[in-house]
């Protein structure tokens, strides 16, 4: 069964509607600059949402945000790769 969740927000809706639906999310260019430390917490929280349970891979159907997630990864000083199925 799929989770699913509604934002009840008009304002939280519009800002989270410009980063895409499925095969168009990304993470905002401007995240891209954080510290180490911030960027740690967004990998992290990226990899509780799409990623598996021992946090070595990171599942998506959007190019755009695997590489995203790669670069946040390499920012960190990890090694990661993309592959397609």
């Amino acid at each position: 069964e799929e989770a699913q969740f509604r934002i009840q927000s008009k304002q939280l809706f519009s800002y989270l509607r410009q980063f895409g639906k499925a095969r168009e999310k990304h993470v905002p260019r401007e995240l891209m600059s954080l510290s180490r430390r911030q960027l740690r917490i967004l990998f992290d929280a990226l990899m509780l949402g799409d990623g598996n349970a021992r946090g070595t891979k990171y599942y998506s159907a959007s190019p755009r945000l695997l590489g995203d997630v790669q670069e946040i990864a390499l920012k960190l000083g990890m090694g990661a790769s993309i592959q397609r199925k």
